[in-house]
């Protein structure tokens, strides 16, 4: 309730983008890195009670709005790539996590900005990586890519990736995502 005067006013949030509320949509993109380095763009795989990007030369690897599965071992690896492009010249600092289902030897995980490695982890449980502060221009792109291991199997994850301004604050508990990550 209201009494007396009132003026409301709306300004621009310090979310620049968030994987989870941009999924499936520009900037965000979605990609199967193969062994020999060379990416293919995943399509949609309709599942009997749900979407995924994917492509049935890759299965099981699959990316969905909070998670995803890679395919192979280390030497015949098809890693998930969830791509965010910048559609504008940007200073932002990116907050990635991953969490891995339970199993298996771990996932190599790496996060890249403009193709150049600036974080990642062989990864048994929990990895994040915040604080990394970037500047892109337009067209340029941050990527989390993660592959198997050594050995298939067990390889799924939960992710969340944010882009927030550069000295902009979130709240730890604003920024909760699926299996606690950021």
């Amino acid at each position: 309730m209201v009494i007396g005067a009132a003026r409301f006013a709306f300004t621009r949030g310090t979310v620049l983008a968030d994987s989870l509320s941009g999924y499936g949509s520009a900037p965000w993109s979605y990609w199967a890195e193969g062994a020999d380095g060379q990416r293919h763009a995943l399509g949609i795989l309709d599942g009997m009670w749900t979407s995924a990007f994917g492509s049935r030369f890759t299965r099981p690897l699959a990316i969905s709005d909070t998670g995803g599965a890679v395919a192979g071992d280390a030497a015949h690896a098809a890693r998930a790539v969830i791509r965010y492009t910048a559609p504008a010249a940007m200073t932002a600092r990116v907050a990635a996590c991953i969490a891995k289902s339970p199993g298996g030897d771990g996932l190599d995980v790496a996060l890249l900005v403009r193709g150049k490695r600036v974080a990642g982890a062989v990864v048994v449980d929990r990895w994040t990586a915040t604080d990394q502060t970037v500047t892109l221009r337009t067209g340029e792109t941050v990527d989390l890519s993660v592959g198997p291991n050594q050995i298939p199997g067990h390889d799924a994850f939960t992710y969340r990736i944010r882009l927030t301004e550069a000295g902009g604050t979130i709240s730890p508990d604003a920024t909760k995502g699926p299996a606690g990550c950021i």
